[in-house]
């Protein structure tokens, strides 16, 4: 996509200032986030899953038109991990077990960017995340939805456990063992809002 075509892009979902040299200012409060962790083993799958409402975060985005890009500030979500549900309770403890919940209560995800590339659904979101106290950045595509004043934004990617230095849990001798890639997908909803400060 060019850069022309990047800057209708983002200028679609409202988040464009006509100044290029300053940063429009923007705030978000994240209404929802839900959050599903695929996991596959050497004989079947299951996904544990979270979500939370009314959530307080608010978000401060400083969205270039020069860049195609929209930097936040403090954009941290803190997911506790004993609310993951893995829909069977041996698989829900083996999960807070493995992310080692006792000692690291909070799955952290902070937005750092959302960028245009190369087309008009080509979106990518730099997350870093932060799990059992381990800190890695990643890639998501994404996807980005407007309607009024509210943001819906969706992304999933491969994330290896060996990252975050986890050891992947194994069930009956050793006969059942998880994978160390899993999908981490999530569902964010924000509501912009004027006047904050």
């Amino acid at each position: 996509m060019s850069f022309l075509n990047s800057i209708i892009l983002l200028l679609v979902i409202g988040l464009i200032s006509t100044n290029s040299e300053k940063p429009d200012i923007h705030y978000f409060i994240i209404d929802q986030a839900d959050f599903k962790v695929h996991c596959k083993t050497n004989i079947n799958s299951f996904t544990c899953s979270t979500s939370a409402d009314n959530l307080s975060d608010t978000l401060k985005v400083y969205v270039y038109k020069d860049q195609s890009i929209a930097r936040f500030n403090n954009a941290n979500i803190q997911v506790p991990v004993q609310s993951f549900n893995c829909g069977i309770k041996q698989l829900t403890k083996d999960f807070h077990e493995t992310l080692d919940s006792d000692k690291y209560p909070y799955l952290k995800v902070r937005i750092n960017f959302i960028k245009a590339n190369n087309t008009s659904d080509d979106l990518t979101a730099e997350i870093t995340l932060n799990i059992a106290g381990q800190n890695k950045e990643y890639n998501f595509p994404i996807e980005l939805a407007k309607e009024s004043n509210q943001y819906n934004c969706e992304g999933s990617n491969t994330i290896s456990l060996n990252d975050f230095e986890l050891d992947t849990p194994d069930r009956f001798f050793g006969m059942v063992k998880v994978r160390e890639n899993v999908s981490l997908k999530f569902n964010l909803k924000a509501i912009e809002v004027n006047n904050v400060y």
